[in-house]
């Protein structure tokens, strides 16, 4: 079905981090005005009435995608804020614990436990040494993706 001939429009984008919509639209050939001969074999009445309804469907749908245009945005910012307010959240704790595990390494190596102590603050210098590879190499995975071409 992707690759039916009645399918119309651009060709679909893929967006890394964001909702997929799909819309269902009556194919482009169920919506158009019949042909002339045909248009012109209606009693003037009956042209009145399908130009009437097809101005009407052509309106109604119009606002129905600037409507879910909007829906759309909103929908995007509010993915984009709660994404920022969890990574901040992330950040955030995972400094904490990483401050506190080297306080507690420190306290341990200043009473006397020098071994945990040393272990502690090993593992915290290593954790942010790891954190940054590993955050450096997703980066760069995902600008390497984001700029692949889409295949169909």
């Amino acid at each position: 079905m992707e690759n039916s001939p009645e399918r119309s429009g651009p060709n679909p984008k893929r967006v890394e981090g964001h909702y997929t919509q799909v819309n269902i639209l009556f194919p482009s050939s169920q919506v158009e005005l019949p042909s002339a001969d045909k248009f012109k074999a209606f009693p003037p009445e009956a042209q009145a009435a399908i130009l009437a309804a097809f101005e009407r469907e052509q309106t109604e749908r119009h606002a129905w995608l600037k409507q879910q245009q909007h829906n759309d945005h909103d929908l995007n910012k509010q993915s984009n804020r709660n994404y920022f307010y969890w990574r901040i959240a992330g950040t955030i704790c995972g400094t904490l614990i990483v401050l506190a595990t080297l306080i507690s390494g420190a306290w341990l190596v200043k009473n006397g436990a020098s071994g945990i102590g040393v272990f502690l603050l090993i593992a915290a210098i290593g954790g942010i040494i790891g954190t940054a590879i590993y955050g450096r190499t997703a980066a760069v995975k995902q600008n390497s993706s984001q700029n692949a071409p889409i295949v169909q």
